[in-house]
């Protein structure tokens, strides 16, 4: 049965948050009231409807996101995820309830990206973000709710970023932080926009409780917020989501592993469970280079997952980490010839050129990436693959950008050393 905002799922939490409707009656007038008032004490505590708390953009930042933003968001992290009918239907339901939060003019966008990890965010002028890997654990559309409220709760940090871009510097890298780790590669000058959004955290305070106010305003159960991250916890510790909140910030619940069904529309989702978060783990020990983890992750995720273009491209990644080049020309020669579209297809190609030793291809591969979306080791390998052509100057300014990653990058100590050994030559 398909649930509308009429139409409340009933959980069995021993204290549900009670609903307006229930305690002032069925007069919408009164439930719009509240609204606005609640809403009110919501900006006014932080800090009122200024500039730094406006989600909407002008024209050119708008053009801006589109342009430059989302492209790159789809590269690092992931594109749009189509969906069925269905669960299509329920989203849109859940975009137009929280409408109520949104200010004056500005409308929600909602996307599934196509990610297995757990996470949610909002990117600048109000597109809100949910992975596939988070539908897989929630378990109804009240949790979906709640995890929509959440990102829609980054909204105003994130385009008050978005306007200062010009001006940003690059947030400090953490080490042994799976977010960190995920997106250490993009940490450079040319990227700090994106960079910073995809590290921002996730609460500044008690995330369990921080939302109550926003929920509440969209007629939501706290209890299903509480709910969904402890079972995030539960099951994925080092989950984008769980760490963006701080799994030692999340309160137990009795009941958030009691059942395992999921409502009808999410059960497509919650089926790949699992291998969803199989193939999580195994990109978290990929980008933290425990390439034997990685690989038994990542086996027990293709052993179960349809075959697709993200699972063959994670293969491919885990080969040219291994130092097996052939094996990942061999699967970007495959998609090519099915006619699939490979996501930076010069980053990988580039990859493989080099390690195969052909330098000019590797080069041309690589420059086409850095215009799409800088990294660091597209910048390192191109120096490497400028350097054996004998174009030190050229190669020595590649290093310099790799630079840019910080201490902490596993190729920084490389770079640096490239860098020595031209100054000594």
């Amino acid at each position: 049965m398909t649930l509308t905002p009429k139409m409340r799922s009933v959980h069995s939490d021993a204290s549900p948050t009670p609903s307006w409707r229930l305690l002032f009656g069925a007069d919408r007038h009164v439930s719009r009231i509240l609204s606005a008032v609640l809403l009110a004490t919501l900006l006014a505590a932080c800090g009122g409807a200024g500039e730094s708390s406006r989600v909407a953009l002008d024209e050119a930042d708008r053009i801006a996101v589109q342009d430059w933003l989302l492209p790159r968001f789809e590269l690092a992290v992931a594109p749009r995820l189509a969906l069925a009918a269905p669960a299509a239907a329920e989203l849109d339901g859940i975009r137009e309830q929280i409408a109520v939060l949104a200010e004056e003019g500005l409308e929600y966008d909602l996307w599934v990206v196509d990610d297995p990890d757990i996470d949610a965010g909002c990117l600048p002028g109000g597109v809100l973000w949910l992975t596939e890997g988070l539908l897989s654990v929630a378990r109804d559309r009240s949790e979906v709710l709640t995890a929509t409220v959440f990102a829609s709760s980054k909204c105003a940090d994130s385009s008050r970023m978005w306007r200062g871009r010009a001006d940003q510097a690059l947030v400090d890298d953490r080490d042994h932080d799976p977010i960190y780790l995920r997106y250490r590669d993009y940490r450079l000058r040319s990227n700090a926009p994106l960079y910073n959004l995809m590290v921002s955290s996730g609460c500044d305070r008690d995330c369990a409780s921080a939302l109550d106010g926003r929920i509440l305003a969209v007629e939501g159960d706290s209890g299903a917020w509480r709910r969904l991250l402890a079972r995030t916890v539960e099951l994925a510790p080092d989950s984008a989501l769980a760490w963006r909140i701080g799994s030692m910030r999340v309160p137990s619940t009795d009941d958030s592993m009691a059942s395992d069904a999921a409502e009808d529309w999410l059960e497509p989702f919650h089926r790949r469970r699992e291998a969803l978060l199989d193939l999580a783990e195994s990109r978290r020990h990929l980008w933290a280079r425990d390439l034997l983890p990685a690989y038994r992750a990542g086996l027990r995720a293709r052993n179960v997952l349809p075959d697709s273009v993200r699972l063959q491209m994670h293969q491919a990644e885990l080969d040219l980490a291994n130092r097996h080049p052939e094996y990942g020309q061999r699967i970007l020669t495959a998609l090519e010839r099915q006619g699939k579209s490979i996501p930076h297809a010069g980053y990988w190609w580039g990859w493989v050129h080099l390690n195969l030793r052909r330098r000019p291809e590797a080069a041309a591969s690589l420059e086409q990436s850095i215009e799409k979306l800088p990294r660091m080791t597209a910048h390192y390998r191109l120096g490497d693959a400028l350097l054996r052509m004998h174009r030190p100057e050229e190669a020595r300014a590649q290093y310099e950008i790799a630079l840019e990653a910080g201490t902490l990058h596993p190729y920084y100590i490389r770079a640096q050393a490239r860098l020595e050994d031209l100054d000594e030559a």
